[in-house]
């Protein structure tokens, strides 16, 4: 994350996967279902290193979900987007090449980063303001 922020630009961001995306639900209501979210810990693995035209994730790990664990998140948080849990690292404004290259360079700086695997133990939910570009919110 750091060697693509040198090159790049944009804010420090720390490591963070959310499972799910947007919710279209009140406060109280997602913490009402928070309760439906305990899980059994599991083992995550990256699938691939992507792009998108996207000022959160221009260049991102996604990761892979056991089924169970996904079968057990069927949770309805009434979601704008279906889930894609995912590690942005790097966030910013870049034009298609120079997400090409980046996602190049994450190869060059870790050419084990497609085989990183981890345990997931917790999960958290968070309310944040995906308008703040600053990400002081």
């Amino acid at each position: 994350m750091g060697g693509l922020r040198a090159e790049y630009g944009g804010p420090q961001i720390g490591p963070h996967i959310p499972l799910a995306g947007s919710l279209r639900l009140t406060r109280e209501a997602a913490l009402a279902n928070r309760s439906d979210l305990c899980l059994r810990a599991f083992v995550t693995k990256v699938d691939s290193v992507v792009t998108r035209v996207s000022y959160c994730h221009p260049v991102a790990l996604v990761f892979h979900l056991p089924e169970e664990v996904e079968m057990e998140t069927g949770v309805d948080f009434n979601l704008w987007n279906p889930p894609l849990p995912h590690m942005s690292l790097l966030y910013g404004h870049l034009t298609e090449e120079e997400r090409k290259k980046a996602q190049e360079k994450v190869y060059i700086l870790d050419e084990s980063i497609i085989s990183l695997s981890f345990l997931v133990t917790h999960i958290a939910l968070y309310q944040t303001n995906y308008k703040d570009k600053t990400l002081r919110s």
